[in-house]
């Protein structure tokens, strides 16, 4: 009992400090005040709420790998590629492949607390030649009133024996708040896995990369993007894979050679 007396004379306290109408409300007798408690009551319980449920999910942040780093420059990853590479035309393509990616869109649920959820269920398959894709590409042809991301699947060429460096870019102009998700995956490593919250304006992100020590041939990659505004689909925004090449030169985006199907 003591104890519910201490905890009643603290909000006592805290109110008379902070609030000028729970002072005149004990000039007015019972109602007045345990009207006014009441609301100081549900006020304090609405703030906890919003503050808990405003918080970005712990996953929708980039973590790296919990077994293992993404490597670096000076100690690369071992991977070995997922098929040999193919014999290769004078503008460099691959024999027997074609370029860009496989796509497959999923369902995107996202509840109140931002737990953004893949739905496992297929909803349509397409192609895309080119390595660099847009929100408005991917778009094209389905529906703006249904969440959904895309699976992204193809073949990296590696021509080269050498270290490289490999992360996904972000880029979106100004424009109408949209959230964007955003994952990559190397031989079925997890290098990103990230939610940017409320874009509004003209931004350019790139993710920390994954360092390989690659050899000759194909290797498998994968990305999940999509960007979206409330219960409709954002058009603005595209992702690139960016390759960090050997001899310290900066990062380009992958070229149409240098992806396959």
């Amino acid at each position: 009992m003591s104890r519910l007396f201490s905890k009643l004379g603290f909000i006592h306290r805290r109110l008379w400090d902070r609030d000028g109408f729970y002072r005149v409300a004990l000039f007015f007798g019972p109602a007045p005040l345990a009207g006014a408690a009441l609301a100081a009551i549900v006020w304090s319980c609405i703030g906890a709420v919003q503050t808990k449920t405003d918080q970005p999910a712990p996953w929708a942040h980039y973590k790296p790998p919990t077994s293992e780093n993404n490597g670096s420059p000076d100690a690369p990853l071992p991977a070995s590629p997922a098929r040999p590479l193919p014999s290769l035309r004078a503008d460099g393509s691959a024999i027997g492949y074609d370029p860009g990616w496989s796509m497959t869109a999923y369902p995107l649920t996202v509840p109140a607390t931002m737990d953004a959820e893949v739905v496992p269920t297929p909803i349509a398959g397409f192609t895309i030649d080119e390595p660099t894709v847009s929100m408005a590409r991917l778009l094209d042809g389905r529906p703006k009133d249904k969440l959904f991301v895309v699976l992204a699947s193809g073949y990296l060429v590696i021509r080269e024996a050498a270290t490289y460096g490999i992360f996904p870019r972000l880029e979106r102009p100004a424009g109408p708040l949209a959230n964007c998700l955003v994952r990559l995956s190397v031989n079925q490593r997890s290098l990103t896995r990230s939610l940017e919250l409320s874009l509004a304006e003209r931004v350019t992100l790139d993710h920390s990369p994954g360092w390989f020590r690659f050899q000759p041939g194909l290797y498998s990659i994968n990305w999940v993007f999509g960007c979206w505004n409330g219960n409709e689909m954002s058009n603005l925004g595209q992702i690139s894979v960016m390759l960090v090449e050997p001899g310290g030169r900066p990062a380009r985006p992958l070229r149409a050679a240098d992806i396959v199907r």
